[in-house]
């Protein structure tokens, strides 16, 4: 925790003496951080004629229950499960970037998760999609 503390004193510039040590600082910093982006891991989980548009389909991947969501031309997958009470998001409305939950219409923003109305007051998990070609692919 000090030598923390000495490099942030260098970065800031209290302590000129402390300039290599800042920069070894630094690179450990980066090589943290690049290794974190590097370890995802894309797992394919349907292709694109699967799904039409505002259309979502039900997936259980590595123990997990996704729903894989296509609307406005963009794919989006998130937890399957509404966080008010169980009921499946897969068999909800798509409006507006948002799904719906067919039970108490509770609505979700698939590009952050956010609850966005009563009665559902806990976020839901999204995760990062990606396509490659005809592939839809998912980082958990």
């Amino acid at each position: 925790m000090a030598k923390m503390r000495l490099a942030a004193r260098a970065h800031l510039g209290k302590n000129p003496d402390m300039k290599q040590f800042n920069i070894q600082y630094t690179d450990y910093i980066d090589q943290c951080t690049y290794s974190r982006g590097s370890i995802m891991n894309w797992i394919k989980i349907a292709t694109i004629d699967q799904l039409d548009e505002d259309e979502s389909l039900a997936l259980e991947i590595q123990g997990k229950q996704l729903a894989l969501h296509r609307t406005d031309g963009d794919f989006f997958v998130s937890d399957n499960v509404c966080t008010h009470q169980y009921a499946l998001l897969s068999d909800g409305f798509l409006e507006d970037g948002c799904i719906e939950c067919p039970l108490h219409q509770a609505k979700f923003d698939l590009r952050t998760g956010k609850a966005q109305c009563a009665p559902a007051s806990v976020d839901i998990q999204v995760y990062p999609v990606k396509t490659e070609g005809q592939d839809i692919l998912v980082s958990l």
